[in-house]
């Protein structure tokens, strides 16, 4: 009977290793394969084809109970791999130790052997684990490679057992810990910058840990460029690749990782308690053995872990779940999870107040995605959230914490097993998303759900989802529910007079729709049937109105400064009290149209009332600095009446507001340091010559544009330029729209040093910013005062201003604590800048 259960081991195993040849050269055959011929043609075609998909789908079982778009936890088994799982646990219970001394080893290796190949590896480089915590636990305990003072570098989106890993080297090692977060919106260029300067601001580091697919948000991280950055610096990465393989097609050769963590029992479909370490060949002796394992010689990698007793029969099953994920077929499982993200994310943009976490740029997504809901951020939000989604609409979602910008969302990992409503009569096109479902409820009242939600409508006075699919605001109003509104209105009858009178205007249409019917029919007055059917809606408008109002309100003026803005044409970053704002329109040369300025005005707005950076740098990303002002903003985006007085003298209005953003930087309480490559031109310079240091790229330069489009500089370069360049050299450029390199601007004091590259110009930029972080940030401020007063003002006038400004923030401690510092050659502890409140934010 042993020897009949290892020949259908081994039989297995050679019909997964065919399955597997097989999808490599695009084929299926015929004889193994349970579904029908993959889909072909394009990659949408592939994706969509109905008829494949429900095939997928019949594999699996699932309960009738519930919508679960929480299949991050770990994936649910096809029927096939189920019933192999039950086999394999009957046989292992009846045969018992004889079987686990006797074969076991044996069928190990084979099924070792199998997966290796999947992943484009050899045995020799694959260690079975118990998942992918316990793969990167011991990769990250085990790496022999640090030594005290050196740096291991993690960021926000890592896995939380991973982080307290990578803290605990700390302690173990001796090693300094730095965290860094990646910003929002993510895009490939911001991920990758984010890595530059992490990289380039801790040249001691030895370690990065970096996470494939983020289980918080669902970004893919461009892992091969990021391993390539950290190779050039002598840097090792450990890769958490828990949810990628499976949900993304790929071999570990691609990834360009020395030592990953890889889980089974996610979107492979395994059972659980099932994940494999890889060690590249060449830096086996680079990790420990597992508590000096002894079991193995040094030089095989499986002395690298010692789990127990393990779980016979998942890994017996292992064979079983690799075959059906090749005869799905890895490319087109990684299509479809990406085709499901897609609509539903599509849909919820839709929606308003909905903040979507994972970037839709190619690469950067898979299957899993988070969302936000803008102005909410405290736990009982979310888990309001979660609970009226599961108990109101039958949808299980889960939250996460753990983002650097507001830390609370909701995660939704699509799945195989996941099926579209069809259109009427079953003739529509099939709709995934967030109307998925398994088979038992779903459809639209998923999306009513979430819409229902972030509307923040009463959920008592909205019908139940299976009865209704109109907006939630389309609700009976009972005469109750008119009652509590009336209520309300008289306690704020004081304070909002107006809306009292508008409200007993409407109850006086309702009551006189439902009353007018008798008299309209009895006089047969057909005129009156619409203005009494009005009458009856009124409330209903009124209610609808006023919700909308309210929510546009609060999604605009209502956030508070302190909550990070949402940037589009930037991102913001802040890492060790240095913020780096980076100009992240590269395909239109970042050039500045009302929404920049926007953008700007509330990202300075946030970093000057949060206190929490010490230094701004400012950055830009692809060939130039920035092209300065948008043209088509002067066709179209900005009004400027030339043909009265009146419009005229409106222009001046709308220079002030213009400027008033740039000044900004002037005004801001730190130092503002400015790395520039390649053009700056026009609203560029004028941006520029507000920052406090500049430092350039051999290539830049620096153009007053104005000149040649017709007009003069306005928003204040011939105001701060004459300032910091010789008046003759100011005028020329100003005449002539010259351009102004940037050896000659060195020469001149307009820049404080040239680089031969942009990294290298960052990561300087970058240094000094962190010199300044470890001053005491009062006295920064206060340097800072002192100097454009002075600029500004007489001698006699500045050094009267000093005397009252160092008496005003004059600090012993802080002396002390920089004099104690220096002797003991030691970094300074000082407080952080006072967060502001603006008077209006006082009180209630």
């Amino acid at each position: 009977m042993l020897h009949a259960n290892r020949r259908g081991f081994v039989m297995g195993l050679v019909a997964t290793a065919s399955l597997t040849a097989a999808n490599a050269q695009g084929q299926s055959p015929a004889a193994a394969r349970s579904l029908p011929p993959l889909p072909a043609g394009s990659a949408q075609a592939m994706a969509t084809d109905r008829g494949y998909w429900a095939a997928v789908r019949s594999l699996y079982t699932v309960t009738p109970k519930t919508v679960n778009l929480e299949n991050g936890y770990w994936g649910i088994m096809a029927d096939p791999v189920r019933g192999e799982y039950q086999a394999k646990t009957d046989m292992v219970n009846r045969e018992n130790s004889y079987y686990a001394r006797s074969q076991f080893d044996g069928d190990a290796t084979e099924a070792r052997k199998l997966l290796a190949a999947a992943v484009g590896s050899v045995p020799g480089e694959i260690a079975f684990t118990r998942g992918a915590t316990e793969a990167l636990q011991l990769l990250i305990g085990g790496y022999n490679k640090l030594g005290a003072g050196d740096s291991v570098l993690f960021c926000d989106l890592d896995y939380d057992s991973m982080q307290y890993a990578m803290n605990w080297l700390k302690d173990r090692r001796g090693v300094n810990v730095v965290k860094f977060s990646i910003p929002e919106p993510a895009t490939r260029e911001a991920v990758l910058q984010t890595y530059r300067e992490a990289l380039a601001n801790n040249p001691k580091a030895k370690l990065l840990l970096l996470t494939h697919v983020s289980h918080r948000t669902g970004l893919v991280m461009p892992v091969a460029e990021i391993a390539a950055m950290a190779r050039a610096r002598g840097v090792d990465v450990v890769l958490d690749a828990a949810h990628s393989w499976g949900q993304i097609d790929f071999k570990v050769a691609d990834l360009g990782v020395d030592f990953v963590g890889f889980n089974l029992h996610k979107w492979i479909g395994a059972p659980v308690g099932l994940g494999f370490m890889y060690i590249a060949k060449g830096r086996l002796a680079d990790i420990d053995r597992a508590m000096a394992d002894e079991d193995w010689p040094a030089d095989d990698i499986r002395s690298r872990v010692h789990s127990g007793t393990s779980n016979f029969a998942a890994l017996l099953t292992l064979p079983r779940a690799l075959a059906l994920h090749a005869e799905i077929g890895p490319k087109a499982k990684e299509l479809r999870l990406r085709h499901l993200r897609d609509y539903w994310v599509a849909r919820a943009r839709e929606l308003k107040g909905i903040d979507i976490l994972t970037p839709d740029q190619p690469g950067m997504a898979a299957g899993i995605t988070s969302f936000r809901l803008a102005g909410r951020t405290t736990p009982d939000d979310y888990k309001a959230l979660v609970a009226q989604l599961r108990d109101g609409y039958g949808v299980l979602t889960v939250r996460r914490t753990g983002l650097a910008k507001g830390p609370l969302h909701t995660r939704l990992p699509g799945a195989l097993h996941h099926r579209g409503r069809p259109g009427p009569a079953g003739l529509g096109p099939e709709s995934p998303g967030l109307g998925l479902r398994h088979g038992g409820r779903g459809g639209p009242a998923c999306h009513q759900g979430l819409q229902k939600t972030v509307f923040c409508i009463d959920p008592d006075a909205v019908r139940p989802p299976s009865t209704s699919t109109r907006s939630p605001y389309w609700h009976h109003i009972t005469l109750a529910q008119l009652q509590r509104v009336k209520d309300w209105r008289e306690a704020q009858r004081p304070a909002h007079p107006l809306e009292c009178q508008l409200w007993e205007v409407v109850l006086t249409a309702w009551l006189m729709g439902w009353t007018g019917w008798l008299p309209a029919y009895a006089f047969e007055a057909a005129w009156a049937y619409p203005l009494c059917a009005l009458g009856i809606l009124a409330p209903r408008l009124y209610v609808y109105a006023r919700a909308r109002a309210h929510l546009a309100r609060r999604l605009s003026g209502g956030m508070n400064a302190t909550t990070p803005p949402s940037l589009t044409c930037f991102t913001l970053n802040t890492t060790g009290h240095v913020a780096h704002l980076l100009l992240n329109r590269p395909e239109a040369m970042n050039t500045m149209h009302p929404l920049f300025w926007r953008e700007l005005d509330a990202a300075l707005t946030h970093i000057h009332k949060t206190g929490e950076a010490r230094v701004l740098v400012i950055s830009s990303t692809g060939k130039h600095f920035s092209a300065g002002m948008a043209l088509e903003t002067f066709g179209s985006g900005i009004a400027m009446d030339d043909q009265s007085p009146e419009g005229r003298a409106a222009i001046f209005d709308l220079l002030t507001d213009m400027q008033a953003t740039f000044t900004k930087l002037e005004t801001l309480r730190i130092p503002v340091i400015a790395a520039i490559q390649g053009g700056c031109i026009g609203g560029a310079v004028d941006m520029v010559t507000a920052c406090c240091l500049r430092y350039a790229t051999a290539d830049a330069f620096f153009c007053i544009q104005e000149i040649n489009i017709g007009m003069v500089a306005d928003v204040g370069t011939l105001q701060r330029l004459p300032k910091l360049l010789p008046l003759a050299v100011v005028k020329e450029l100003a005449y002539t729209g010259r351009r102004l390199p940037a050896a000659r601007a060195l020469g001149y004091g307009l820049v404080n040093e040239v680089f031969d590259s942009a990294d290298a110009m960052l990561a300087a930029a970058m240094q000094c910013a962190n010199e300044i972080a470890a001053k005491p940030p009062v006295a920064v401020w206060g340097s800072k005062q002192a100097i454009h007063y002075a600029r500004d003002h007489s001698v006699d006038d500045a050094l009267r201003q000093m005397g009252w400004l160092q008496g005003a923030i004059w600090s012993n401690a802080h002396v002390r604590e920089s004099v104690t510092a220096m002797k003991e050659k030691r970094a300074g502890q000082f407080p952080g800048l006072t967060p502001l409140k603006n008077f209006s934010e006082f009180g209630q």
